[in-house]
């Protein structure tokens, strides 16, 4: 046993036994602390989110009712007027209204009783006035419609006045009237309640525990504020001085600050989670002892199979990624097996997808390096064409040969522009700028179009050239020179590889609301290998008679065009030697 440099003996490495016990009881009390603690915030939470919902839902039950039973009694107020008018008053010929004193006098009794008021005043336009009961305070009215609060010297009333043409009649009712409103509790359970208060922060309604308060006591550990700026729910010290969630709701009808006040003991809401908590201690303690027995048996079984499994990756970590992982134990030290060989076997796919696409790139820079040489070839042909004629013009030795000069310059020159414009068409492609210009085209007359171009060429060889075309064939929504360039493309390629007196087969049909165009010749036909290439970039049969002609790009714009065109292109062939047939496809057009 080694010592360091104070003396001391270096500690022993604790063995993966334990560490898996250590961990695994570790995990298990972690685990058991935490959905303890997470179930008795979130049933906390849950609590006390319902408390605020019935207290806001008893403030807002309470001011509705408040407010509707006010306005009932304002909407009573201005029948009043309109039935006194028509019992008691006359109208003068100055358009004023005359009162008969006795007639109102017993109509403003009859409303007092009625509505059960202290007292009831009638006015018109400050001329006449009469009252019932007693007198409503005069000093706090405002002109129009009002409620207010009236003090008195032990309680409190409130002021409700109505008006209608001139009259207004203003009635004092006890706040008992409004206190029968706001004592049903059941609810805010058996500590809540609800009960009003004024903006100065006085009780307007008896609180339910009396003897803790006065009607008329000031209530400033109430949160009025709160209640003033709009409806809230708060959880604050309330006029007993214990912690209360409240909800609160001014009455708009009043001129002055009136609130609802709902409140439950926050105790109270709150009163299930503890007893939740007690069990939640216990059930954890269970759990945690019984996690901590499986821990022991765990460690010891997981144990074996890793020590297997740590042997297995050291030989794939030596290369040998065929290396088999048998591993037994519990799942997750399978499960480890299984993905730890599926990685070396994803590495060995790696390595080999690695090594197969070195190899396509090292052919695509062939393709590339043959596209050059092509290229190369093709435009110097025309080019030495075009110079050899010229050199012969300057020299003056044509011998009457001009016309023959002039139309192998033409030749040449039109083979060259050709070359050049499939190069900016690859290239425009490539970019996204190849200009499409769409309307309806007959796709039959720009076919006829194109086979009239090339049968002089077709003839040369002794192609026979057959067009059949059904009838009616829809017109297409494309661009017309691009849809000949694409049966020109498919033409010259079909004449190149179709040997002399062979045939070449057109096609036009309707096919279920699309146009198809078929071109079949009796050809060289396309290897089974190049099939699936024939329409990338660079890639491209050798000719009849090995000759090279054409860059290879020729189909890979006609794919391009088709499927600007919203179409589909697709080619066919038995093999080499059985002709090939290219089959494009068109949306129909209805215009």
């Amino acid at each position: 046993m080694g010592l360091p440099a104070d003396g001391c003996l270096l500690p022993k490495s604790i063995s993966i036994s334990v560490q898996l016990l250590l961990t695994l009881v570790g995990l298990v009390a972690v685990t058991t602390i935490g959905l303890t603690t997470s179930a008795y915030r979130s049933f906390h939470e849950s609590l006390e989110s319902e408390a605020r919902r019935q207290a806001r839902a008893a403030a807002e039950q309470t001011a509705g009712s408040l407010t509707r039973a006010l306005a009932d009694k304002q909407s009573r107020a201005r029948d009043f007027l309109r039935t006194i008018a028509s019992l008691c008053g006359e109208t003068a010929p100055s358009g004023r209204m005359g009162w008969e004193p006795e007639c109102v006098g017993r109509a403003l009794a009859e409303f007092r009783t009625t509505e059960r008021a202290r007292g009831v005043r009638f006015e018109y336009l400050r001329r006449f006035n009469a009252t019932a009961g007693e007198r409503p305070r005069l000093d706090l009215r405002v002109p129009g419609s009002f409620v207010r609060i009236v003090p008195r010297a032990a309680g409190f009333d409130y002021l409700l006045s109505a008006g209608a043409n001139g009259s207004t009649v203003t009635i004092q009712f006890p706040i008992d009237d409004l206190e029968s409103m706001v004592r049903d509790h059941a609810v805010l359970g058996a500590e809540g309640e609800i009960f009003l208060t004024d903006g100065r922060g006085r009780f307007l309604t008896t609180p339910r525990n009396a003897g803790m308060a006065a009607p008329w006591m000031e209530a400033a550990v109430e949160p009025i504020a709160d209640c003033r700026q709009g409806p809230s729910e708060v959880t604050a010290i309330d006029y007993r001085g214990i912690p209360s969630i409240q909800g609160l709701r001014p009455v708009p009808l009043f001129l002055d600050a009136v609130c609802v006040d709902a409140q439950v003991p926050r105790e109270q809401a709150l009163a299930p989670v503890e007893t939740l908590l007690d069990q939640l201690i216990l059930r954890g303690v269970v759990c945690a002892l019984f996690g901590v027995i499986l821990s022991l048996l765990a460690s010891h079984w997981i144990a074996r199979p890793i020590r297997r499994l740590a042997v297995s990756m050291r030989a794939v970590q030596g290369g040998r990624l065929d290396q088999p992982f048998a591993a037994s134990g519990p799942s997750e030290i399978r499960a480890l097996a299984d993905g730890t060989a599926k990685m070396a076997a994803a590495i060995a796919l790696m390595i080999s997808r690695e090594q197969h696409a070195r190899l396509e790139a090292e052919a695509a820079n062939r393709n590339k390096d043959e596209f050059l040489a092509t290229v190369s070839h093709e435009l110097r042909t025309p080019l030495t064409v075009i110079v050899g004629w010229a050199q012969l013009f300057r020299r003056r030795r044509l011998a009457g040969d001009d016309e023959r000069a002039i139309d192998a310059i033409e030749r040449a020159a039109r083979v060259q522009s050709r070359l050049v414009e499939d190069l900016l068409d690859l290239s425009r492609a490539g970019s996204g700028q190849l200009a499409i210009h769409r309307a309806a085209v007959s796709l039959a007359a720009s076919t006829e179009t194109v086979l009239e171009a090339v049968r002089p060429e077709a003839e040369k060889k002794d192609i026979a050239l057959r067009f059949a075309l059904e009838s009616p064939v829809p017109r297409v929504f494309g661009d017309e020179d691009r849809l000949q360039q694409i049966v020109a493309n498919l033409m010259n390629n079909a004449i190149k590889f179709t040997p002399p007196a062979g045939r070449i087969d057109v096609r036009l049909r309707n096919a279920n609301g699309r146009v198809e165009l078929s071109i079949a010749d009796t050809g060289e036909g396309i290897a089974p290998d190049l099939l699936p290439h024939v329409f990338e970039r660079f890639r491209q049969a050798e000719p009849a008679r090995g000759a090279r002609s054409g860059l290879g790009i020729g189909l890979a714009i006609v794919r391009h065009l088709v499927q600007e065109h919203d179409g589909a292109i697709h080619a066919a062939s038995d093999g080499l030697g059985r002709g090939s047939t290219f089959t494009v496809t068109l949306p129909a057009c209805d215009a």
